[in-house]
C-alpha cells in the first residue's frame, strides 16, 4: 500500500507541476496584450476564476460590455499565439 501511495503522490505532483506551467503560459500570453482592459478581463476570469458578473462589477462595466471586451481580447490572444511572439 505504501508503494501505491508514493506512486499516487508522484502523479499528483506531476499534475500540479503541469497546472503551474499551464498557468504561467496563460499569464505570459495575457500580458502580451496591448490593451489593459482586455488583460484585466482575462486575468479576472481565467486566472482569478471570477464570474462574468463579478468581473463586470469589479470593472464597473455592464455584463454586455465585459463580454464585448472579452471577444476582442480573444482575437488579440489569437494574434499573439499566431505571431509566436
Amino acid at each position: 500500500k505504501f508503494d501505491r501511495l508514493v506512486e499516487l503522490e508522484s502523479l499528483v505532483d506531476a499534475k500540479i507541476d503541469e497546472q503551474i506551467a499551464m498557468k504561467s503560459e496563460i499569464l505570459q500570453t495575457i500580458m502580451k496584450l496591448p490593451d489593459r482592459r482586455q488583460r484585466l478581463v482575462l486575468m479576472e476570469y481565467y486566472v482569478e476564476m471570477k464570474t462574468w458578473e463579478q468581473v463586470a462589477v469589479d470593472m464597473n462595466y455592464s455584463y454586455m460590455h465585459i463580454t464585448r471586451i472579452h471577444g476582442y481580447a480573444l482575437k488579440e490572444v489569437q494574434k499573439v499565439l499566431e505571431s509566436g511572439v
